[in-house]
């Protein structure tokens, strides 16, 4: 069966995957006009199923006129690669692979363009390879150029199951964190004027006001937002900009908000919109020794101050955060200090984090934590907030975990052994993990 192009824009990010991906029958889209061009992007489709919805919605989504038809690799004049590699941690040698390996296949002469932040190998590629680009940034647009097929990124995508309108006002951190992949790659950082965003606002009022009723803004770093063309930050004016829309009733932060960047203007700001609904932003630790090791920032002080403020200036703000577990040094007495924090904040929900560590991360210095240790760090963990004044709901993302030799231990870290995330209610995460030692 056609699909035309208006009726996949309502799509969900998953579904617009499976479009990409070219999974659930999801064949034939019909467009206005066809391209002369033999192109083949079947490894950028595959890769594109594991991307973030920035990526997705932003610029691949747009790129579906181009890359819908795929010829084979060794008919194909250009071949279009994408990953996904800079959503997670290093698969720098497994993209060097598959691009080489590309080269090897392609006919003479056949252009090889890779885009996004896969362009973050091009220093690793063999140096002897011939005929091919990179387009790093803007690169939907730019292969609108290239191609001379209209495309243009949008970063106003309204999400029809979720009934809110997403807003990436900026891409891209300035922060070196040191467990961060940003530690080691390129990503450009790059901010919409205010004067896009306010003309972007009124189209909707214009035309969907229904669609403003909810704003999702989404960035890696949004305390940053317009350092790089206002150098200041512009936050506290975004905020402003869209507290006058009447049509806007409720603000969501997804994540981006890095509480050492949050001064006290930036949590003014917060604290005076009572438009404010979920807003996420990471403590990571608990304890400043570890703070500052992993090149967070702030302080639990800080943190602290922050989630008061932003709890009494809005009593129906519900305020979510990330903690990492397993990072380098970490002691029992880090553990004792996190869940002291967690239960002085009383996160809405908490997203307990394993630390990965990359060899080219700066906190690759230090030896990696067992899974043993880890565990045993979590289940404390688990333990001391659970002794907190109330249930907080939380999920756990996790690598498997070896069975551990304390047989008392077995049971209640039985629920982690699973390579993929879960999602609890609070009641049956505690029930299953803290098991009673004499059942």
């Amino acid at each position: 069966m056609k699909i035309n192009y208006n009726q996949l824009s309502v799509l969900s990010p998953e579904d617009k995957r499976r479009v990409l991906c070219r999974r659930e029958g999801h064949q034939n889209i019909e467009f206005g006009f066809e391209h002369p061009y033999k192109i083949n992007s079947d490894f950028l489709k595959f890769n594109l199923i594991y991307e973030c919805d920035r990526e997705i919605e932003v610029s691949y989504w747009q790129m579906l006129p181009l890359i819908n038809k795929s010829f084979p690799i060794e008919e194909a004049d250009y071949i279009i690669y994408g990953h996904f590699y800079a959503r997670f941690h290093n698969f720098q040698d497994e993209v060097k692979r598959q691009i080489e390996e590309l080269a090897k296949l392609r006919k003479p002469e056949a252009k090889i363009i890779v885009v996004g932040k896969a362009c973050n190998v091009m220093p690793h590629l063999d140096p002897n390879l011939e005929d091919i680009l990179f387009f790093e940034s803007h690169y939907a647009e730019k292969l609108g150029e290239y191609f001379n097929v209209p495309m243009k990124e949008e970063y106003f995508v309204f999400d029809n199951d979720k009934d809110w309108l997403n807003i990436w006002p900026v891409d891209g951190c300035l922060r070196k964190c040191g467990f961060c992949r940003r530690s080691y790659m390129h990503i450009p950082f790059e901010s919409l004027p205010l004067e896009y965003i306010k003309d972007m606002l009124d189209w909707y009022k214009e035309n969907n006001p229904w669609m403003l009723n909810h704003i999702m803004l989404r960035a890696e770093n949004l305390t940053e937002y317009g350092i790089d063309i206002y150098s200041r930050q512009a936050l506290p004016e975004l905020i402003k900009l869209l507290d006058s829309y009447t049509e806007i009733n409720a603000i969501s932060i997804m994540i981006g908000l890095a509480i050492c960047e949050i001064n006290d203007e930036i949590l003014d700001a917060l604290c005076s919109s009572k438009k404010m609904y979920n807003v996420y932003t990471n403590i990571e630790t608990g304890s400043n020794r570890l703070l500052e090791l992993i090149g967070k920032g702030h302080t639990k002080e800080r943190a602290i101050e922050v989630f008061r403020r932003l709890r009494e200036s809005n009593p129906n703000i519900l305020l979510h955060t990330n903690v990492m577990l397993g990072l380098p040094t970490e002691t029992i007495a880090d553990i004792v200090e996190l869940a002291d924090l967690v239960n002085q904040i009383e996160p809405n929900s908490l997203y307990v984090l394993k630390y990965r560590q990359d060899p080219l991360q700066p906190l690759a210095i230090y030896p990696y934590m067992s899974d043993e240790i880890w565990a045993y760090h979590l289940k404390s963990f688990l333990r001391f907030v659970r002794q907190g004044k109330r249930n907080i709901p939380l999920r756990i993302d996790t690598i498997k975990v070896p069975q551990l030799k304390n047989r008392k231990y077995n049971r209640e870290m039985a629920i982690v052994q699973k390579e993929r995330e879960y999602h609890y209610e609070d009641r049956d995460l505690w029930q299953k993990i803290l098991l009673p030692r004499n059942k």
